[in-house]
């Protein structure tokens, strides 16, 4: 069965260990005389979602948790592009082509900055279910 992500990721693990990005990358960058294929890299994307798959086995939120993490990696991802646009915009950056916001970039800029870090600190906030919502489950009246 092919996996298109992990061949995704076991690429990029290869070339981040080709150009001596990550650690281990003696052994994550050799490529198998037999196959041509970076075997390791593609054993080490495969191992580690499957570890971290086995936590759930252990931990009642597990599913939860890495969910989270990998949503919130998203959004820090994006609010890193909207940092980076309101950073440019006050060194004075004005963006060119068709589409462009005029005097309401900069406040649309801003607005999307803090809802994004407010989603953020939404999503990592802990969390308990209600008891009592628990216990009866959710019924009207």
């Amino acid at each position: 069965m092919r996996n298109p992500r992990q061949a995704a990721v076991s690429r990029l693990i290869y070339s981040f260990a080709r150009d001596r990005m990550i650690p281990g990358a003696e052994v994550l960058s050799r490529i198998s005389p037999n196959s041509h294929v970076p075997t390791t890299a593609l054993f080490v994307a495969g191992l580690v979602p499957s570890l971290i798959a086995l936590l759930g086995l252990f931990a009642a939120d597990a599913l939860t948790s890495i969910v989270s993490f990998a949503v919130v990696g998203i959004y820090v991802a994006f609010q890193m592009v909207v940092a980076g646009a309101l950073y440019a915009r006050l060194r004075g950056w004005h963006p060119s082509g068709d589409f462009r916001l005029g005097r309401w970039g900069m406040v649309i800029n801003i607005g999307a900055l803090v809802y994004g870090v407010l989603a953020i600190i939404n999503i990592l906030w802990p969390r308990t279910p209600d008891a009592e919502i628990s216990q009866k489950g959710c019924t009207s009246g």
